[in-house]
């Protein structure tokens, strides 16, 4: 945000469709191993039959507005931990009960819900897709970068020196 530009916007995209990748799949193979490989009781299926159906059968709008408070929410663990490492766990959990306590959506913890629907054949690939993942995502990105970003860079944007290639007068006594 300092030093904007197109291709450090590209290395910012490339670095998250990379690790939402990753997360999707890791997202799928632990929804398979719930629904199909016994590591989750039989008495708990319908349990997590109905969590997931709640999680994902939000209407696309009302799961666009839910996630920007999750993708706050994120943003301000991935904010807080750097200085707070020896509290990490607390963070996390809370932030993460607080998602939770508000029925927030978010696209990773969603996913899972979402890939399990799929390989019990209760969601098609287009619903999830665009019925769930992308308006979630949007959300996310929305309250995430455009907010909680913002909000970080507009409290620290006085502390942070010039660039002399942005301020080309800095330095030279003209002011």
């Amino acid at each position: 945000m300092a030093k904007p530009t197109w291709q450090m916007t590209g290395r910012v995209a490339r670095l998250w469709a990379i690790v939402l990748a990753a997360n999707v799949v890791g997202a799928f193979a632990v929804s398979f191993r719930i629904a199909f490989t016994g590591a989750v009781p039989d008495v708990l299926q319908p349990a997590i039959l109905a969590l997931s159906e709640h999680a994902v059968n939000i209407p696309p709008g009302d799961s666009f507005f839910r996630a920007i408070p999750a993708g706050v929410l994120i943003a301000a663990i991935v904010w807080m931990l750097p200085q707070n490492q020896e509290n990490s766990f607390l963070i996390i959990l809370t932030f993460t009960w607080l998602i939770s306590a508000g029925d927030f959506t978010h696209v990773v913890a969603g996913a899972v819900e979402m890939a399990y629907l799929i390989w019990l054949g209760k969601l098609t690939f287009f619903p999830a897709l665009f019925g769930f993942f992308i308006p979630v995502l949007a959300g996310n990105i929305f309250g995430g970068t455009l907010i909680f970003a913002l909000s970080a860079w507009g409290q620290v944007r006085t502390e942070l020196k010039p660039e002399p290639e942005l301020c080309p007068n800095l330095g030279d006594g003209v002011n």
